[in-house]
């Protein structure tokens, strides 16, 4: 009489178990970089709203503004922190408008910031996105610079 065999041995076990933890190493990385480039492309608009109303900003006043607050566009869930004219947008952005007195605004990526500009994001930024203003030394130029792995490969990957 032969006996039917209803359970999964060890080895099998091991061998789901190693295949699923390989695709899932393969596919996490790429996972990563498709919701980074998501979260930059839902910030992009609000980029070239405030290059636009700071573009009118100097036209009317003769200099950029450098606070988003003075600017006529909608930063609904941004908040200014820190004093300094700088924006946290969706825990993953902060906008450094005319950042270092130049006119351009910038977008550093650090997720958990958690609204401590200086301290979280200052040295652990994945990238930075800049939109430069008409009146610079890169008239309306945009440029990535990607400071670790995930931020390199978002910025080849806008070229």
């Amino acid at each position: 009489m032969i006996k039917n065999q209803t359970a999964f041995t060890l080895i099998e076990l091991l061998v789901v178990i190693l295949i699923i933890g390989i695709l899932a190493a393969i596919a996490l990385p790429q996972y990563k970089l498709a919701v980074t480039k998501s979260r930059l492309a839902t910030i992009r608009p609000l980029l070239a709203s405030v290059k636009s109303a700071e573009e009118a900003y100097y036209l009317a006043n003769g200099e950029y503004t450098g606070r988003i607050n003075n600017l006529d566009i909608d930063s609904s869930g941004c908040l200014e922190i820190g004093g300094y004219g700088v924006i946290a947008c969706d825990s993953y952005f902060l906008l450094d408008p005319l950042d270092d007195h130049t006119p351009n605004i910038r977008a550093a990526y650090c997720p958990n910031h958690h609204l401590n500009w200086s301290a979280d994001c200052l040295g652990n930024r994945d990238f930075i996105y800049t939109v430069w203003f008409s009146n610079s030394d890169k008239p309306n130029q945009i440029e990535c610079i990607g400071k670790t792995d995930l931020g390199k490969k978002v910025c080849n990957s806008l070229n």
